[in-house]
């Protein structure tokens, strides 16, 4: 009895399972065919298709029931299950244009006949939804894309005054939306009311930042500084930063020099660092120099400054007397600047030019002088072997004398000029000679 028990719920929770195979009287195994589960009222309980070799296999939830096969192109049959657990059909092929149902025991009625299996329309449904679906996210994305309806809100509620065609052809005009929208809420709760929803869009066309621009008039309103709509959005479309600026303005900035070198009269070389504290000059932020000009303005007069001193211990006594003569000289003109102060904030001994250049100028002057004395001696030397050169030729025109006169002493003796006594006379004088030359030498 417990047996049956336990056997009877585990039919009811699991089912019988069945297998089977659908052909077609034409075409042979037939895969994707539906088998389908109906009860008495033609609902559909569970539902299979075929694989492609036409098998399939199921568990159906009460034996009871009918097994309803179909195939596209092919007549649909109605099986009572019973006991069976194995369905072999073969389906017939149709050449109506509805299909007509055949059942063991009995014709379906008309409207079954010209219905389509409930699980195709299923199918067709599930389908159909799903692109419907579809279809309305990706138009409902499309539509808040170009119509930012919660932006729009976001604005009503902020007391802005706009509305969704604008925000349409914003988007058209690729004109950000957000951009605008928040601009207009930011300058609205700052009291702007002069800023309208067309200037922002010409000034984001042209190129400007509408956020910094509104940022720039609120800050400024806020600090009692006079800076209109116009004045800002030209600064910006100049390049310069409105925001910073008025910053600026409210706190001045601190700009450090490089190391500016300078020499006193002394010669004595001097190295400062000087600070410039700043202010934006709003007026003049169009056209005005920049931090550059002001940096080279100052370094300009602090060489000034000191190059006018008499020595270098003056400036280290007094280093205030820089900035004073500086401050004098308006280095500001021009500039997008007013400068406030200018302060040393340090001043170091560098070398002794004086005495360098001096030094520099001792060794030009002594390679100088070295330069003309050799130039002196190569003279000397010249002329020393020039007239070595001369006392050669001289010597040569001596010997090429002498070599005449023993041709001079025979024609006199050819001549009779000169006798034999007169020769030997003339000989003893020259070895009396030689021998007094000889003493003299000893």
């Amino acid at each position: 009895m417990l047996f049956c028990t336990i056997a009877v719920s585990a039919f009811a929770q699991k089912g019988v399972v069945i297998t089977g195979t659908i052909v077609s009287d034409a075409e042979g195994q037939l895969p994707m065919a539906s088998i389908t589960e109906r009860d008495d009222k033609n609902r559909i309980i569970t539902a299979a298709e075929t694989g492609f070799n036409g098998n399939f296999s199921m568990v159906v939830k009460n034996t009871d029931n009918h097994l309803r096969v179909s195939y596209v192109g092919h007549k649909t049959m109605i099986i009572p299950i019973g006991s069976r657990r194995v369905f072999n059909v073969e389906l017939t092929k149709s050449t109506a244009q509805r299909e007509d149902v055949v059942t063991n025991h009995k014709k379906t009625t008309k409207k079954e006949q010209k219905t389509k299996p409930n699980f195709l329309y299923s199918m067709d449904n599930t389908f159909l939804i799903a692109l419907v679906a579809i279809a309305i996210v990706v138009v409902l994305s499309v539509f808040f894309h170009y119509v930012p309806f919660v932006l729009w809100l976001s604005a009503k509620v902020s007391g802005v005054n706009i509305s969704l065609v604008q925000l349409f052809l914003m988007r058209i005009r690729n004109v950000p939306p957000y951009t605008i929208v928040q601009a207009m809420i930011e300058a609205h709760k700052a009291g702007l009311e002069d800023i309208t929803r067309d200037a922002l869009e010409a000034h984001y066309l042209a190129g400007g930042n509408v956020e910094k621009v509104v940022h720039a008039l609120v800050s400024a309103a806020k600090a009692n500084i006079e800076l209109t709509f116009q004045m800002a959005t030209a600064i910006d479309l100049a390049g310069r930063d409105v925001f910073e600026a008025v910053q600026m303005s409210v706190n001045p900035k601190v700009i450090d020099t490089p190391h500016v070198t300078a020499v006193a009269k002394d010669g004595i070389q001097l190295i400062a660092i000087a600070r410039v504290t700043v202010r934006a000059n709003i007026k003049r932020l169009v056209g005005g120099a920049g931090e550059d000009t002001v940096l080279a303005r100052v370094g300009e007069g602090i060489v000034s400054s000191i190059g006018s001193s008499e020595n270098h211990k003056a400036v280290l006594e007094n280093p205030d007397s820089i900035s004073k003569l500086v401050l004098k000289k308006g280095l500001d003109a021009g500039t997008a600047f007013e400068i406030l102060s200018i302060d040393i904030a340090d001043i170091d001994i560098g070398k002794n030019i004086g005495a360098a250049l001096q030094i520099d100028q001792a060794n030009a002057d002594k390679n100088i002088a070295q330069a003309k004395a050799e130039e002196r001696r190569a003279m000397a030397v010249a002329l020393e072997q020039e007239m070595k050169a001369r006392a050669q030729e001289a010597r040569a025109h001596v010997i090429e004398a002498e070599a005449e006169v023993p041709k001079a002493m025979a024609e006199a003796f050819r001549t009779g000029n000169l006798g034999i006594m007169d020769y030997y006379r003339m000989k003893n004088i020259q070895a009396d000679t030689a021998m007094r030359d000889n003493i003299a030498k000893d």
